[in-house]
């Protein structure tokens, strides 16, 4: 993951599969900080997004 983001702007959707085990919160973070490890800050230039099965995902153009 990190050398696909590392070089440009990118998009990183968080699927949760689990209706019983949804934590986002730990998805979130766990994506974060394995971003984090390899230099790169999600929020910059590395946006991340909570997906849900019950609802769309806002559409990014690329």
């Amino acid at each position: 993951m990190s050398e696909v983001v590392a070089q440009k702007e990118a998009h990183i959707y968080l699927a949760h599969l689990s209706l019983d085990n949804n934590m986002k919160d730990l998805a979130r973070m766990s994506v974060a900080q394995t971003l984090e490890d390899c230099g790169i800050r999600a929020g910059e230039f590395v946006h991340l997004h909570d997906t849900d099965a019950s609802e769309s995902t806002e559409l990014v153009l690329v």
